[in-house]
């Protein structure tokens, strides 16, 4: 079933140009309509789905984007219009219980059985061109993914931004539960109810609205309390199975996608990126595998525009329409000096470089002498340690870019200071923690943070990270933790920018 297919008229035109141009893509090449169609899955349910077709030009290639945020004119802007513009065909569709698509959302959980499907319709379609690609981020990346773990024979490109592969990690990936289920719930909640629009409004206040609900103890009453006793099923799952690897998750986990792909895919994410850490790992894992020596990456800042790299790698590898798009497999953004830089892969080679947690809270390269006496420092509950200076998925609040300086005061925070550098130092790859810790209480969460500081010591910013949930029967006190991946350059006290 499906309906009439529209032009996307004078308006429609000019704020597709207009976003076009924001997004540094090349000139259009044609217009294109959209019509909507009805696609039956086995079980019967039908899932909304969205057709953009070239005006005038024979495709380049089809793409194929399923997405649980709607297929309404704003979401379709940067994920299907200023393709079709380009000449290529599009098929966006709604995920099923999302929308105008039938069935119950259960995030995660039917994406690989209902994308499978949907592609298997599409290649009976007149319209197909024998061979598609895919593209997004966050969830759309995940469907990719979940494609993936039965790579289609016609599926000959992907576009990955910083997309999820497991659930069980996005929930529960440290040991403790991720605060973003929550918030995407509530996100969710909103865009089937009131549109994008409605949830660009409410992420301003997201941060503050959900505060009290994670501050209420016990959390799961809480959280229903804030759902008004409507709190989706597949939430209250998720928050009552604390292990990342639990059966309950393992539906919900796509990691044989990053195993068994074997196409051109394009990675991107951002050092301040939540997903940081997924991306990382499927990156070492293509590049493990081989993946034909077409597995990239592109490390990028927060909110940068990766569309242009993105539809560069589509022109090479679906539209066949350029060659060696990309200069180098890796490129990255050096941070402190705000530099990109194109590497044959990540990370690059590096020279190890110690240094030692002192007493009198110094950082140094002077191992501490035998005896040294331990440092402390307590933690009150009913006063948590804040989450700033951290990448967080749905919250406005102090991000990087404003600083870490406020933890430096707290009592439950310990700080260890190295001189002020007279020599540049650069940091590319895992920074790696060692250390003897040990606490009263059975159960313990432990952060660290490794910060660049100015010279007048007044203000500091976060350049890696990691938190941890510590298990509670540890049979050491030694620890060893990697932080997340980062590249950034400590310049000399007098060069510094901040």
């Amino acid at each position: 079933m499906s309906s009439q297919a529209v032009s996307r008229g004078f308006f429609g035109a000019f704020v597709d140009k207009l976003v076009g141009r924001q997004l540094s893509l090349p000139s259009e090449v044609c217009s294109f309509t959209v019509r909507r169609v009805r696609i039956p899955l086995e079980d019967g349910v039908q899932i909304a789905a969205d057709l953009y077709i070239p005006l005038k030009q024979k495709p380049f290639g089809t793409l194929f984007v399923p997405t649980p945020y709607g297929i309404g004119f704003l979401t379709s802007l940067s994920q299907a219009r200023v393709f079709a513009a380009r000449g290529y065909q599009v098929l966006t569709s709604s995920c099923r219980g999302t929308f105008d698509s039938g069935g119950t959302l259960e995030p995660f959980r039917n994406e690989a059985k209902d994308g499978h499907a949907i592609v298997a319709w599409m290649r009976e379609q007149e319209w197909y061109t024998g061979s598609f690609g895919t593209i997004g981020g966050s969830y759309l990346g995940y469907n990719q993914w979940a494609l993936l773990s039965d790579p289609p024979v016609d599926m000959k490109v992907a576009v990955i931004w910083s997309g999820l592969h497991s659930m069980g990690a996005f929930s529960w990936g440290n040991g403790a539960l991720a605060s973003h289920m929550i918030a995407w719930a509530d996100v969710q909640r909103r865009v089937g109810s009131g549109g994008l629009v409605s949830v660009i409004l409410h992420l301003r206040s997201l941060a503050k609205t959900l505060q009290p609900v994670f501050d209420g103890v016990p959390l799961l009453d809480s959280v229903d309390h804030y759902f008004q006793k409507q709190t989706p099923t597949w939430l209250k799952e998720a928050l009552t199975h604390p292990d990342k690897d639990d059966a309950y998750f393992q539906p919900m986990d796509q990691r044989a996608g990053v195993e068994k792909a074997n196409i051109p895919i394009l990675l991107t994410s951002g050092w301040e990126d939540p997903l940081l850490p997924d991306v990382m790992w499927q990156y070492q894992r293509l590049t493990e595998r081989g993946c034909n020596g077409r597995g990239r990456i592109l490390g990028v800042r927060a909110r940068q525009n990766s569309l242009p790299e993105s539809f560069k790698w589509l022109e090479e590898h679906l539209g066949h329409r350029i060659s060696e798009s990309r200069p180098s497999p890796v490129r990255v953004f050096v941070t402190g000096i705000k530099e990109w830089r194109d590497m044959p892969k990540w990370p690059p080679p590096s020279t190890a470089s110690d240094l030692f947690l002192n007493a009198g809270k110094k950082l140094s390269k002077e191992a501490p002498s035998s005896g040294t006496s331990a440092s402390t420092f307590e933690f009150d509950p009913a006063h948590p340690t804040p989450s700033i200076g951290v990448p967080l998925v749905f919250d406005n609040g102090p991000g990087r870019s404003e600083g870490d300086t406020a933890l430096a005061s707290r009592s439950d925070v310990l700080v260890f200071d190295s001189d002020i550098l007279t020599n540049e130092i650069e940091i590319c790859g895992n920074p790696v923690l060692e250390l003897q810790h040990s606490t009263d209480y059975p159960d313990a969460d432990l952060w660290v943070v490794l910060s660049e500081v100015n010279a007048s010591g007044n203000f500091s910013r976060t350049v890696s990270e990691k938190y941890l949930r510590l298990p509670t029967a540890r049979k050491s006190d030694t620890m060893k933790m990697s932080l997340l991946d980062c590249a950034h350059r400590f310049v000399r006290a007098q060069e510094s920018g901040f």
